[in-house]
């Protein structure tokens, strides 16, 4: 019976850091080399595949010794795998395969890894499959050094189990040795379940006794319950019987304190209407008093204005006999004011009269309004009265029935109704406890609905709005993409040339200068300044795009344009010249560097090609275009620095100033979009989108989180 290895692939064991794949195609196969070559590892690889364990036969000290672990040359392995291949159309192993293939991995973790034709299997498997062939662990099979010697030196029992391995005897005198070993195990297993069931038996009786107190404790258990409930019922009954004589006491009382509430607001409004009265006489008084005392001031003018013609009435009297006719009218002016002294007398007698008849009036009102006062405050005393009467009968009631229920409990004496009558008040306050708990758990919770409510709507409208603006920026920058890929903004002959690379018509890689920069937008009209009409230069990769693309455009008579082939491209180093007659307030030139000449100026923003951004790739082009140009903040400090070298150098509103002393600026009535303006509003649309899609995944986060909320409220 054959029994061929028919190839073996080592990787990572020991000595073999590469993989290594041997065929055995003969019969005698003989590995030589010096010592120290890796002969003996060979055997190794193949007893361990085997299933061997022992890592003394391995000639290792532990089970991941066997790993590669590095050299001068050779990092160290975290994997060793030994793949073995047998001949098996004999079918001299218990497989229906013509092949069979073994595969032992090892990790440096400690983890390992076995297949029989790509079947994860165990070592015990491998064992088994290669018992009583020799094979095996420990099998005749494979003779290592030093083992015929051994062999031959051995005692008779050593012989024997060789023996017994050839003969395939000990194949199933292990299996016999695993069987009385599970069957010990049985043993052992079966003792213990007899254990067991002594024990239970021994415990079953108690067991009864006491399920048969707990029978009794339950049925006990379920009376008390039973009666309990009875005593709650009652209870509830009597305090519920209690809480509404008590609510119609209360009505009673509140009829009664409504009663006084309407006879004290009635006496109230009567002593305002006496108020208001006595108001409205003292009114007329004050009035009466006025005009009396207006009375008064006229009489005395009248008596001043009397002993005044008196007086006159000397005097004319002394002048009688030139005077006559004086003397006529004086006497008639005379009369008339005694008349109308007397008048007022009069009224003023009219007016004593009423204020006479108005003061009993007067005095009459104010002894009402005392009385109605005194009237309330007695009211007041006996409706206090009245309530503090209520409250003693209501005292000496509780103190009746408290006494009434002690005498009841010291006549019945039983301790345990007492105590079921506290277990029963405990568990009534415990139950109104509990469902105050549970009302203000139930608002709390409402108003945390009510509020995660609110808020979801809120974040839902957010999130809507969210996605609109994505949507809208989303538009906008496909619309910008599409603008600049047409090139507009630029040249015709760049959009002819554009369209013709969409079509397919050329071939090639075509940059548009001005599609290439990122520019800040404070410095666009410098940046516009210094390229000019190079805004629309097309950038090429070798000079074969380059003259393809002119081959086009002389074809198609599609215009003219200029080309920077990055293969040809040698941007010259920034410098400049000193001029014919340089100024005093000139800085010296400085000796060493491509930009060492230029004067230290804080004017000087920087080399317009140091201040855009680009891909490097590109970054030929951009120096040649804007390495020699420097970017100033105003006209003035550039015509300044100027006349101390001559440099190109661009202002950010869009002058111009050549080393020839040249100046380019002005500003045209109508601007268009540029290649720079509309890749400006690319990378802001990009920066915007960007933006908003994150706020919206923050949002939709966010409302997932309260939507879950709001499904677990």
């Amino acid at each position: 019976m054959a029994r061929t290895l028919t190839r073996i692939r080592i990787h990572g064991f020991k000595t073999f850091a590469q993989r290594v794949e041997i065929e055995l195609t003969h019969d005698l196969v003989a590995v030589v080399g010096p010592n120290g070559c890796g002969k003996s590892n060979l055997v190794d690889a193949i007893v361990w595949a085997l299933g061997e364990v022992s890592v003394r036969s391995l000639r290792a000290t532990s089970p991941t010794e066997v790993l590669f672990n590095g050299s001068a040359s050779e990092k160290p392995l975290g994997m060793a795998e030994v793949s073995l291949w047998f001949d098996n159309e004999s079918r001299w192993l218990p497989l229906d395969a013509d092949e069979v293939q073994i595969i032992r991995r090892l990790y440096r973790s400690g983890e390992w890894e076995c297949w029989i034709n790509r079947t994860p299997a165990r070592l015990r498997d491998v064992a088994d499959l290669f018992a009583g062939t020799g094979l095996g662990r420990g099998g005749y099979a494979i003779v290592g050094q030093g083992e015929i010697e051994a062999f031959l030196s051995a005692d008779p029992e050593e012989r024997r189990r060789w023996l017994e391995e050839l003969a395939g005897v000990a194949f199933y005198r292990n299996r016999r040795r695993d069987a009385l070993r599970d069957l010990e195990t049985t043993r052992m297993h079966l003792q213990r379940i007899e254990d067991v069931l002594r024990e239970l038996t021994r415990q079953r009786e108690p067991l009864r006794e006491q399920a048969e107190r707990a029978l009794a404790y339950r049925e006990l258990q379920q009376q008390l319950r039973t009666m309990e409930r009875q005593l709650l019922l009652h209870d509830w009954h009597s305090l519920h019987r209690q809480l509404r004589e008590l609510g119609q006491a209360r009505q009673r009382l509140r009829e009664q304190m409504n009663e006084t509430r309407q006879a004290i607001e009635h006496n109230e409004a009567q002593a305002e209407a006496q108020g208001k009265e006595v108001a409205r006489i003292e009114a007329e008084m004050e009035t009466l008093r006025t005009i009396l005392q207006s009375q008064l001031s006229a009489e005395e003018r009248l008596q001043g204005d009397l002993k005044a013609l008196h007086e006159r009435e000397r005097t004319l009297q002394e002048l009688a006999q030139t005077l006559q006719e004086e003397a006529g009218a004086l006497h008639e002016d005379e009369s008339r004011h005694t008349r109308a002294i007397h008048l007022l007398q009069a009224r003023l007698q009219t007016a004593r009269a009423a204020l006479q008849q108005l003061l009993p009036r007067l005095q009459t009102a104010r002894e009402n309004l005392n009385r109605h006062e005194q009237a309330r405050q007695a009211f007041d005393a006996r409706y206090q009265a009245a309530l503090q009467a209520q409250a003693r009968r209501e005292q000496q009631e509780r103190e009746r029935l408290a006494l009434q229920a002690r005498l009841q409990e010291l006549t019945e004496g039983e301790p345990a109704a007492q105590a079921r009558l506290r277990q029963a008040a405990d568990v009534l306050s415990l139950a109104r406890e509990r469902e105050q708990q549970l009302r203000q758990q139930l608002a709390t919770a409402q108003n945390e609905f009510s509020a995660l409510d609110a808020q979801l709507a809120l974040r839902q409208s957010q999130y809507a709005e969210r996605r609109a603006l994505v949507a809208r920026l989303s538009a906008q920058l496909q619309a910008l993409e599409a603008s600049l890929q047409a090139g507009e903004g630029a040249s015709p002959a760049v959009r002819r040339l554009l369209q013709a690379v969409q079509k397919g018509e050329l071939k090639g890689e075509f940059y548009p200068v001005g599609s290439v920069l990122t520019v800040p937008a404070e410095l666009q009209l410098a940046i516009e300044a210094a390229l000019g009409g190079s805004i629309n230069d097309i950038i090429t990769p070798t000079e074969a795009d380059a003259r393809a693309a002119i081959e086009w455009l002389k074809r198609t008579q599609s215009g003219r344009l200029t080309f920077l082939p990055l293969d040809l491209l040698k941007p010259k180093p920034l410098e400049g010249e000193a001029p014919a007659e340089p100024m005093e307030s000139a800085a010296p030139a400085k000796p060493n560097g491509a930009t060492a000449f230029l004067p230290s100026h804080q004017a000087i923003l920087g080399v317009a090609s140091e201040l855009v951004q680009y891909d490097p790739r590109f970054a030929r082009a951009i120096q040649h275009l804007l390495g020699r140009t420097l970017v100033v903040d105003t006209l003035e400090n550039a015509v300044r620095l100027l006349q101390t070298r001559r440099i190109r150098m661009v202002t950010l509103e869009g002058e111009l100033l050549q080393p020839s002393g040249a100046i380019t600026g002005g500003r045209q009535g109508t601007e268009r979009s540029s290649l720079l303006t509309l890749k400006r509003q690319l990378d802001d649309a990009h920066a915007a989108l960007q933006q908003a899609q994150q706020q919206a995944q923050t949002d939709e986060a966010q409302l997932h989180t309260l939507r879950q909320q709001h499904e677990t409220a």
